[in-house]
């Protein structure tokens, strides 16, 4: 507990699979200026409280970029850049009240930021682009997006089984589907523009 780590603009650099950093039940740590290169996992967090994660740079990941999982609750990730991995920013498996705040995800093969099974998320000022999905939430709910910019992503924001979220002062252009509410009830989009080929698509959703 109360570790920080500033790699102060060095590489880890891995051999294509392990994992890079790995912070695993602690709290109140510090991983910051960190460049993480050619690994399975770039930043792996497991359950683990109070953990910032700033100004990193994750890249050429074959797996997760950075992963906060297993209860990972109240933890920042703030202005890291997070590209050319297989998932940018994943959170899964109650990992609430965290912030991503900030952060640039692109061309990451599955999703620049998803979420699973997790609540109490706010994800402001995210740059999104040529990724599969830009932000996707998967059986996740109480959500804040806002002020994000998403561009050139198959599919820009999408809620799968997601309710009471809201959308908000965000911009969407040349997604292929600009937002999807696909079996979610009780959330809010307003305020945003969205440019492209299906600005809004409703399937199976009540209550938005």
């Amino acid at each position: 507990n109360n570790i920080s780590l500033d790699c102060n603009g060095s590489s880890i650099l891995g051999i294509g699979n392990g994992i890079g950093i790995h912070v695993r039940n602690t709290a109140n740590a510090t991983i910051k200026n960190c460049i993480i290169i050619n690994w399975s996992n770039g930043i792996l967090i497991n359950n683990s409280a109070h953990v910032s994660l700033i100004n990193n740079t994750v890249i050429n990941n074959s797996f997760f970029g950075i992963h906060l999982y297993n209860g990972s609750d109240h933890n920042k990730i703030v202005n890291n850049t997070v590209n050319n991995n297989y998932r940018g920013i994943y959170l899964s498996l109650d990992s609430n009240y965290n912030n991503v705040t900030e952060c640039t995800v692109s061309n990451n093969g599955d999703a620049g930021i998803r979420l699973s099974f997790s609540e109490h998320i706010s994800i402001r000022a995210i740059k999104a682009y040529n990724n599969s999905g830009g932000i996707f939430l998967f059986n996740s709910s109480d959500i804040n997006i806002y002020g994000c910019e998403v561009w050139n992503n198959s599919q820009g924001i999408v809620l799968h089984n997601s309710n009471l979220s809201k959308i908000t002062d965000n911009g969407l252009q040349n997604n292929d589907y600009g937002i999807v509410l696909n079996s979610s009830c009780n959330n809010i989009i307003n305020n945003s523009v969205i440019i492209g080929n299906v600005g809004i698509d409703i399937h199976e959703s009540a209550e938005n």
